[in-house]
């Protein structure tokens, strides 16, 4: 099983990864992607608070289990607006548009229930 640090640096670095494809990519429209920029932009700065607030609970907390259950809360919230995003902008959305949030949301999904599983673990 992967520790709690582990599991929050995997995540602070999916944070930043998925902010920097967002905002450097698709809300330039280097990769058009069919979506409005300033949706994305807010997307990709929601990425970033995300890794900066893994940062800050890595570096601060005594406790990672407990950044674990916040941050695999914050994770799936981020995958509501993710999906709210794709959904809301489906007609308009390229074939990359089409397929690259369902495979966010699907990995981040992952993140949060490998999350919330070593979260149970370190409660018993």
């Amino acid at each position: 099983m992967l520790t709690p640090r582990t599991l929050i640096l995997i995540d602070i670095a999916g944070a930043f990864l998925t902010s920097m494809i967002i905002l450097a990519l698709f809300a330039t429209h280097i990769i058009p992607i069919g979506i409005p920029s300033w949706n994305l932009i807010l997307l990709g700065i929601a990425a970033v608070l995300l890794g900066l607030f893994g940062t800050y609970r890595l570096t601060t907390a005594s406790n990672h289990s407990s950044t674990l259950v916040l941050l695999a809360i914050l994770n799936f919230v981020f995958c509501i607006l993710s999906a709210v995003l794709w959904w809301s902008n489906l007609d308009q959305l390229t074939s990359l548009g089409r397929f690259y949030f369902p495979v966010e949301i699907f990995i981040i999904v992952i993140l949060v229930l490998f999350e919330l599983r070593q979260w149970l673990a370190n409660q018993q």
